[in-house]
């Protein structure tokens, strides 16, 4: 369960997940929030990202080509995935590492983007 997940967790995790599940929840009422036994899926339709939720960080998995997503995030890391990791996951995608509350409205965008274009 999402508890699950959020259990153990620092503060500063258990917040950037409550408010970006909260932003895109008010945006969107019919996204879904799907957990998982080691990631938590956001779909709408289909995935749109995958919250890998560790002690002190959010490692997100966005469904998003990893040149668009690095033109919009701008202060978190954007890390590359291999070609057979995407594979995984079912399409173009890279990882946002998200560890601290600053500029996680970059990230809602992001979110609201991919959620807007499924």
């Amino acid at each position: 369960t999402e508890a699950d997940h959020l259990e153990n967790v620092s503060d500063v995790v258990r917040a950037a997940y409550k408010k970006i599940k909260s932003d895109l929840l008010a945006e969107d009422s019919t996204i879904e929030l799907n957990p998982k036994q080691d990631y938590v899926s956001m779909r709408k339709g289909k995935n749109l990202a995958f919250f890998h939720i560790k002690k002190k960080l959010i490692s997100l998995v966005v469904m998003c080509p990893e040149k668009e997503t690095r033109k919009q995030i701008k202060h978190h890391e954007v890390k590359t995935l291999t070609e057979k990791v995407q594979k995984f996951w079912n399409g173009a995608s890279c990882t946002i590492i998200i560890d601290s509350l600053e500029e996680l409205d970059e990230v809602i965008e992001l979110l609201k983007k991919l959620i807007a274009q499924s």
